[in-house]
């Protein structure tokens, strides 16, 4: 379930300086600074494995975890070992910094230990190059461990990804919501808020495991404070959200403050049903508690603090995302009929693509058990549309599949046009088929040899090389 407030739109009388600049510095940080860091743990890995001290640090490991109790992370590197996943399990244990300590300061009186090397001293000296190696990684250097006492790490985290999805996602919420908390709280006092928000958000997350060895990264915390202050700076004003729930998506007004319990609630109870998750729920928590207090307190404090002209500004909202919002209201409601209608109120011209097309198509189809003429003129309306992805030719295909006949209400060249895209598909069936029966029935055979010798260039990409030479003959026998 998402549900963004889309109250606001961008515009250039309030241009997003900081913002702009947050976007960089976290594309910048994960893309150059962090760019060594999985080479770094492949390495660490590498090294390891190659000493084959894994087979007894288990065993220790296990103990370990035992005795001080970690029972998630035992059961974790448990089912790891089970599964034959060593190498996770191996990143596991030597990324666990207190287990090293712990097993550093006893090393010297575990005899399993002292049989790897011969010696005590070789062991740790190896284990230490692969501890300083993965120490030298940005998570572990700016990450904030809550078992540690980094101070800078609450304000560091915040600019680490642990990959390029986490990186856009969060990218994305703040580009959606941060533009309009900048313009209404301005420039400083947003970028305060975001780095305080994300603070908030760290020691939060760190109080609900003080002993924890994991490194928190990512700017989710700072994020979500960021979409907690664009509620608390409409407050109970009735605001525009943006939904997604399964299949279902649209638009809904509601008062802005009362989205902020749902936010909250969702994440502590991930937090409670979800212990396996590597998602900071409880980050997310804080960084919305802490948004919200940050701009109730700003406003109670100063109460101009606020641009409430920016905020009282009305958006005129588009023609288009009106009528869409009613007709998902009706698909919603199973009001297949009502949607088609409603839909048809958009001008074509002006508002029209494949996916209102397609859309149109469904609707009819889920109405119209019969195949009625406005069932076929849907269809056909898909078919014709040129300049296709992959994707929208998948379900220009499922419509040639759905209706047999359609191919009699099509012209020839509409046919070999829609052929064209059907030899994009893995396939080929449609696009060879669509071909045989115009080349039975066309008296101009020459407009089909682009059409062969594309088909040609497809079989051979599929390795059917006995069909790559049948077209390959009969485009040089059509022109």
């Amino acid at each position: 379930m998402i549900i963004i407030p889309a109250e606001k739109r961008f515009d250039s009388k309030h241009p997003p300086i900081i913002l702009l600049l947050l976007v960089i510095v976290n594309l910048f940080v994960f893309f150059v600074y962090q760019s060594g860091d999985n080479q770094k743990l492949e390495d660490a890995i590498k090294q390891y494995q190659e000493l084959e001290y894994f087979e007894v640090e288990k065993i220790l490991y296990q103990k370990y975890l035992e005795k001080q109790n970690i029972q998630n992370k035992q059961e974790r590197f448990n089912q790891l070992l089970e599964h034959k996943n060593f190498y996770i399990a191996r990143y596991l244990l030597i990324t666990d910094h207190q287990f090293y300590s712990y097993l550093d300061k006893r090393a010297d009186g575990i005899s399993s230990i002292r049989k790897l090397e011969g010696d005590i001293e070789t062991w740790r000296y190896n284990r230490n190059k692969i501890s300083q190696l993965i120490q030298s990684t940005s998570t572990s250097r700016f990450g904030l461990t809550p078992s540690k006492s980094d101070w800078y790490s609450y304000v560091t985290h915040q600019f680490l990804h642990g990959g390029v999805m986490h990186l856009l996602g969060n990218l994305f919420f703040l580009v959606v919501c941060g533009f309009a908390v900048e313009a209404s709280l301005g420039h400083l006092k947003f970028l305060g808020f975001y780095l305080i928000s994300g603070v908030g958000a760290g020691a939060f997350h760190a109080l609900f495991d003080l002993s924890s060895t994991v490194p928190l990264v990512g700017a989710s915390g700072a994020i979500s404070g960021v979409m907690a202050m664009y509620l608390a700076i409409f407050r109970f004003k009735k605001i525009e959200f943006f939904y997604w729930v399964f299949i279902f998506a649209g638009y809904f007004r509601a008062p802005a403050l009362l989205i902020l319990p749902i936010y909250i609630g969702k994440e502590v109870s991930n937090y409670l049903s979800d212990t396996e998750s590597n998602v900071a729920f409880m980050a997310h928590a804080g960084g919305f508690i802490s948004g919200l207090i940050l701009v109730l307190v700003s406003h109670w404090k100063q109460p101009d603090s606020i641009n409430i002209e920016y905020v009282e500004e009305s958006e005129e909202i588009p023609e288009r995302q009106l009528v869409l919002a009613k007709v998902y209201k009706h698909i919603e409601n199973y009001r297949f009929s009502q949607a088609e209608q409603v839909l048809k109120t958009l001008d074509v011209a002006t508002h029209w693509n494949f996916d209102l097309f397609y859309l149109r198509y469904q609707l009819l189809r889920a109405v119209n058990n019969s195949r009625n003429k406005e069932y076929y003129q849907s269809a056909l309306a898909v078919l014709r549309l040129k300049r296709l992805d992959l994707k929208q030719t998948e379900k220009l295909a499922k419509i040639w599949r759905d209706i047999p006949d359609i191919r009699e209400y099509l012209k020839q060249d509409e046919l070999i046009s829609i052929g064209w895209q059907f030899v994009s598909l893995s396939d080929l069936n449609i696009a060879e088929s669509i071909f045989e029966e115009i080349n039975r029935t066309t008296k101009t055979p020459k407009e089909l040899s682009g059409y062969a010798r594309k088909l040609s260039i497809a079989f051979k990409a599929t390795q059917d090389i006995s069909k790559h030479k049948h077209y390959e003959k009969l485009a040089e026998q059509l022109l």
